[in-house]
């Protein structure tokens, strides 16, 4: 909520500071034609609009400039720290996953893709404390007959409908996988690994 006034704040400075812009401009123009049927020297009339046409300017651009600051800080971000890229795991691996900004109707799913068999294995959802630090252990890559593939280890946010669907799907004991993921989810990080 202190996020949103800061973000209406910072508009309502660079708007003021936008009217000052152009506010200053057409004075100085018609101070500048004044001054040329009176035949004064140009630089003669007063240089309040142009200082103010500078500051308002100045103002806008650093307003504009620190609100999309802002707003890239405050987005979500999701992203799987261990293991790294492109590394080789074992059959059971532990997932870390940094994540920052999270809505709070949102839920973040780790979930292992088998390129061989084109199926999505859920891991498990990571607790939304909208941010921080998670790790997910002792997590199967596959099955003791993988050695040498390759699988996705993916991240995931996921609506409430969509992780509700999830934790269903997941419930039934003979689980085998998903051919998909349920409507809902959105890829937010993916990393490959290759199985010992």
């Amino acid at each position: 909520m202190n996020a949103y006034f800061g973000h209406i704040t910072q508009i309502v400075v660079a708007v003021v500071s936008l009217v000052g812009v152009i506010y200053s401009a057409n004075r100085g123009r018609q101070d500048d034609r004044k001054g040329r049927k009176e035949k004064r020297h140009l630089g003669s009339y007063p240089t309040k609009y142009k200082a103010l046409f500078i500051v308002s300017f100045v103002l806008t651009v650093v307003n504009i400039g620190i609100f999309g600051w802002r707003l890239r800080s405050d987005s979500a971000s999701v992203e799987i720290t261990h293991p790294k890229d492109k590394s080789v795991v074992s059959e059971s691996a532990s997932v870390t996953v940094n994540y920052a900004h999270i809505d709070t109707d949102q839920t973040i799913w780790i979930v292992v893709y088998s390129p061989s068999s084109d199926k999505y294995f859920p891991q498990g959802r990571i607790p939304n404390n909208e941010s921080g630090t998670w790790s997910l252990r002792n997590r199967p890559i596959g099955s003791s007959l993988d050695s040498g593939q390759e699988f996705d280890i993916m991240a995931f946010t996921l609506s409430e409908d969509a992780s509700r669907s999830m934790e269903n799907v997941c419930s039934v004991v003979d689980f085998a996988g998903l051919i998909e993921l349920p409507t809902g989810a959105s890829l937010c990080d993916r990393i490959t690994v290759t199985r010992k």
